[in-house]
């Protein structure tokens, strides 16, 4: 029993430590960002790139950012951006450094 105990606590230790892992601050460039388990890193809002911006603001009148996330996807810098439309209802983008539709 007590061999079954020892090994319970090892084991959810170690899932702790892995979750831990997973969801910690990196420093990128000076800016601390919280990775996430898709590969993609939280970003704040305002360090969405101007160009993208406006482009996706073009693309979705009326809807407001959420939150945002930045990742690389075949050699190029990509944008995860939640928003929320008018009705309330949220959903995902993700367009390149030019604010371009990625599929």
């Amino acid at each position: 029993m007590k061999k079954v105990l020892v090994m319970i606590a090892t084991v959810m230790s170690l899932g702790n430590g892995i979750m831990e892992a997973a969801t910690s601050a990196l420093p990128i460039n000076g800016t601390n960002y919280v990775y996430a388990t898709d590969g993609y890193s939280k970003i704040e809002i305002k360090d969405i790139p101007e160009k993208v911006m406006q482009a996706v603001e073009k693309e979705n009148p009326g809807c407001y950012f959420f939150e945002a996330y930045i990742g690389y996807q075949g050699g190029q810098t990509v944008y995860k951006i939640e928003l929320i439309d008018q009705a309330g209802e949220s959903f995902f983008i993700v367009v390149n450094d030019k604010g371009e539709s990625i599929k």
